[in-house]
């Protein structure tokens, strides 16, 4: 009889068979446990780069936006502005040409009872004409003092000969325009 504390043999290598098999299911499991690990390491890994890159880009993207609206924003001010300016300088004018039409003291004639403009007006000297701002002032006019070759344009000087006199000056040969040839 085989005493009860002790497995009998086939009971044993049965259950040294399950320990080893049990065993070696711990030792491939731990095996894989640690290829698993690795794999899944390196996924989390992946997903945290391309995260990173998306969150990055997702930003970029934003701060792009954030500084096209702000550009837009700085040129509608700045229109907002120049049309400001052009409005004041606007009324400027106005201002202007009310105050010299009052100090003047002209009237603004009726068109019912306008049968006469007269054409001639009363001369003032050039330094007592008003400067009316937004208005073109007068050109000004040669000083008595300047060459007549100064006080007349170029197409007037070559319509006088000038040319010819300054050839003749400088005792250059005249150029026949019409053969092409200098005598």
């Amino acid at each position: 009889m085989w005493p009860a504390f002790f497995p009998r043999p086939a009971q044993a290598w049965s259950l040294a068979r399950r320990a080893a098999q049990a065993q070696a299911w711990r030792r491939f499991w731990t095996r894989q446990g640690v290829r698993w690990a690795r794999w899944a390491l390196g996924v989390a890994a992946l997903f945290l780069v391309v995260a990173a890159h998306l969150y990055l880009a997702n930003q970029a993207v934003v701060l792009w936006e954030d500084i096209r609206t702000m550009q837009y924003e700085s040129w509608q001010l700045w229109w907002d502005i120049v049309t400001w300016q052009t409005d004041l300088a606007r009324q400027r004018n106005a201002q202007a040409m009310q105050e010299a039409v009052s100090q003047l003291d002209l009237r603004w004639p009726e068109p019912a009872r306008v049968l006469y403009v007269p054409v001639a007006l009363p001369s003032h000297p050039p330094e007592a004409a008003v400067q009316v701002p937004g208005v073109w002032a007068p050109p000004p006019t040669p000083d008595p003092w300047l060459p007549p070759e100064y006080t007349i344009s170029g197409s007037q000087w070559l319509a006088q000969g000038g040319w010819e006199r300054l050839r003749q000056a400088l005792g250059l040969p005249e150029a026949d325009l019409r053969a092409g040839i200098s005598r």
